[in-house]
């Protein structure tokens, strides 16, 4: 019985750490995304070598999937999942 809820324990703390690591590193790209923009920079510039041509992409894909993993860090998934049965 002990080691059962061992892993329960173990779970639980597994799904803390998720989702604090997904709320922080969420809030440091939509500061990075958001500072970015405040300074007038728009897009994102990189290198991709097997085309061998300098790419582009906007900076506010960093706020939004900032964003996106904010929400995925606060929303109460267990709660939602026991709801749907």
């Amino acid at each position: 019985m002990t080691r059962i809820k061992d892993a329960m324990e173990e779970q639980k703390r597994r799904f803390i750490v998720f989702r604090a690591l997904a709320i922080v590193l969420g809030a440091v790209s939509m500061w990075a995304g958001w500072t970015a923009i405040s300074q007038g920079h728009l897009w994102i510039s990189g290198h991709n070598p097997k085309v061998g041509r300098v790419t582009t992409g906007p900076i506010l894909w960093w706020v939004v999937f900032g964003g996106l993993l904010v929400v995925a860090g606060l929303f109460p998934w267990k709660w939602f999942a026991n709801r749907r049965k």
